[in-house]
C-alpha cells in the first residue's frame, strides 16, 4: 500500500513583495501564522496584500508589490521549496484546528479531544500511547502528493509528560509492534479524521483551498523519476 495522497486542487498563485528585510526572524515576528517565506529580500506569501503592505510600512520597511507567480506545471518545480514552506504553515494550522498538537517531529492526538479513543493507557507498564503521524510533501513528475506515516508518541501522564530517550525501549517496542499490526489501519484513520466532506480541504488565505484526495496512489505504478521531497517537519521550521 502506498501512503501518497494526490492533490486535487491547488491555490492559484504565490503573492510576492520586494522588501528590505534581511532576516527570517523578522518576518516571523511580523507575520506569525501567515503562510510566508523570505528569499533574497522577497516576501512570498498567501494572504491579503493590503494588510501585509500596511504592516511592513508601519514597521519602517520598504515594500513594492511584485507580479504574483501563477501555480501551474511550469512553476511548481521552479518554486518548489517556497511552495513547501507556504504549504507547511497552511497545513500545520489546519492540523491544530483539528485538535492535534505538535511534538518535535510528529502531530499527536490531544487529550481534550481524543482522550480515551486515540490515547490509551498501558496498564501493565503505566504509560500512555498517543496515536500520531508525521507528513511530507512530494513532487513526483510534476504532481504534488501528501504522505502520512503513523508514528505513536508515549507519555507518562496522557498529556504533556513525554517519555524521552531514557525509556527508548518503550518506543522501540511500541513502534515495531504497531507498525506490523496497526500502521495501515491508522493511516486510514488519519485520512478519515482529516477529511471534511470534500477530501482533505485546507483553507488558504485569500485563495482557493489546497485539497488532497482520500484514496492512496501506488507510486510504483508510475514512472518515479524526478522525485522531490518536502523534507521533514524540522527542515521547514
Amino acid at each position: 500500500m502506498s501512503n501518497l495522497l494526490p492533490t486535487t486542487q491547488l491555490p492559484t498563485q504565490i503573492k510576492a513583495i520586494q522588501t528590505n528585510i534581511n532576516y527570517y526572524e523578522e518576518i516571523e515576528r511580523l507575520f506569525e501564522g501567515l503562510p510566508r517565506h523570505l528569499k533574497s529580500k522577497i516576501l512570498y506569501y498567501f494572504g491579503n496584500t493590503d494588510e501585509i503592505l500596511s504592516i511592513l510600512c508601519d514597521n519602517g520597511y520598504t515594500a513594492s508589490v511584485i507580479e504574483p507567480i501563477k501555480i501551474n506545471g511550469d512553476t511548481i518545480s521552479q518554486y518548489w521549496n517556497t511552495l513547501v514552506r507556504l504549504f507547511r504553515i497552511t497545513i500545520d494550522q489546519y492540523l491544530i484546528e483539528k485538535g492535534l498538537s505538535f511534538n518535535t517531529t510528529t502531530y499527536v492526538t490531544d487529550w481534550n479531544k481524543y482522550g480515551g479513543t486515540l490515547i490509551k493507557k498501558d496498564e501493565r507498564k503505566n504509560y500512555y500511547t498517543h496515536e500520531g503521524f508525521h507528513y511530507r510533501l512530494h513532487l513526483i513528475n510534476g504532481e504534488i502528493y501528501l504522505s502520512l506515516t503513523s508514528c505513536p508518541v508515549l507519555t507518562w501522564d496522557g498529556k504533556n509528560d513525554i517519555i524521552t530517550e531514557e525509556a527508548q525501549a518503550f518506543h522501540t517496542y511500541q513502534r515495531s509492534y504497531r507498525y506490523n499490526k496497526y500502521n495501515k489501519n491508522m493511516i486510514m484513520k488519519w485520512v478519515d479524521i482529516l477529511h471534511n466532506g470534500n477530501g482533505i480541504s485546507i483553507p488558504v488565505p485569500n485563495d482557493r483551498n489546497l485539497e488532497f484526495g482520500t484514496s492512496f496512489e501506488n507510486i510504483e505504478e508510475k514512472n518515479n523519476t524526478g522525485v522531490k521531497r518536502g523534507g521533514t517537519l524540522d527542515d521547514f521550521r
